[in-house]
């Protein structure tokens, strides 16, 4: 009788065994940036094991040189790959950053560091000269990290025209209206693809009639 007691205990024990779940953790892996910019990159990474705890929070976090560790969450849906917008970097400037993910019960885990370096802000200036009733120059100036640039600007019947600079560092505008006052938004476009804007405004005197 003990012997059938014995046996039949021995099959609950092993029973249960077989019932209980294992623990198995969640992963994440950290991959690339896209997007990049001088003061903005964004982050990608990837859930590689969902787990049985439970996922309550993942995202990137990120390792600013000025402000420290943060940790940024991917709030807008469940999904297997996420990316994070870093936002307000510094131009020209390295940062390590790493995806997350953090379980029901406290335990957080991450993937392995990468890092990017953000673009140098490239800038360029222009103004105006020679200006006549009637026609007007625009310069250029640090165009040497641009790969093409130009302006737009409101014509005398109201359009709004586009002229490039075909890497010429002036611009003629011909045609203007005496007495007027013209708004020019130069555009640019770096080295890095990005584009870039400048805007300044002048001014045609009256129109001169000789007695």
């Amino acid at each position: 009788m003990k012997r059938l007691t014995y046996t039949i205990l021995a099959i609950i024990y092993i029973c249960s065994c077989n019932n209980e779940i294992e623990h198995i953790s969640a992963d994440v892996e950290t991959l690339g940036t896209t997007n990049m910019t001088d003061t903005e990159a964004v982050c990608w990474g990837r859930i590689t094991e969902n787990g049985t705890t439970g996922i309550v929070e993942f995202g990137i976090e990120l390792n600013d040189p000025t402000n420290g560790i943060t940790k940024i969450p991917y709030n807008i849906f469940r999904v297997d790959s996420f990316a994070v917008r870093q936002k307000d970097l510094t131009n020209d400037s390295q940062y390590q950053y790493r995806a997350y993910i953090i379980e029901k019960n406290g335990e957080v885990f991450y993937g392995e560091y990468d890092n990017f370096i953000t673009f140098e802000t490239i800038k360029f200036s222009m103004f105006a000269h020679n200006i006549t009733d009637t026609t007007a120059e625009i310069h250029f100036t640090n165009t040497e990290q641009l790969l093409e640039w130009g302006l737009f600007y409101l014509d005398s019947d109201g359009k709004n025209t586009k002229v490039d600079a075909n890497n010429e560092l002036i611009i003629y505008l011909t045609d203007l209206e005496p007495d007027g006052t013209y708004q020019i938004r130069g555009y640019a476009v770096d080295k890095n693809g990005l584009e870039i804007f400048s805007q300044i405004h002048f001014s045609t005197p009256p129109e001169f009639n000789a007695l």
